[in-house]
């Protein structure tokens, strides 16, 4: 699950966002949906740790302040890039990764 922030090549070396962008094959997507498609509300709410989230600095910082919709961002999110990534395989394509 941490293709999306490690996976890929490097494009160049100059940043972009966060990090220099990268590429990801078809076969590093479909890779990456494969265990996109496993992560279910269950698992998520097991591994839900809204002050860990916090003290890491993750993005976007709503998690100890939020409440419960901190946990509703993330779901509603994780949908989001699973239908992404799942209209990318359909079609075998590769993804761009930039952080921003």
């Amino acid at each position: 699950l941490a293709s999306l922030l490690h996976g890929g090549v490097k494009i160049g070396d100059e940043e972009y966002g966060y990090d220099v962008p990268r590429a990801m094959t078809a076969n590093e997507v479909q890779s990456f949906h494969e265990a996109l498609a496993r992560m279910d509300v269950k698992t998520l709410r097991g591994r839900y740790d809204p002050r860990a989230m916090h003290k890491a600095e993750i993005y976007p910082q709503i998690w100890t302040n939020e409440g419960e919709a901190g946990f509703e961002y993330l779901i509603e999110n994780l949908d989001i890039l699973k239908k992404f990534t799942g209209a990318a395989v359909q079609r075998r394509m590769g993804m761009l990764l930039a952080l921003m």
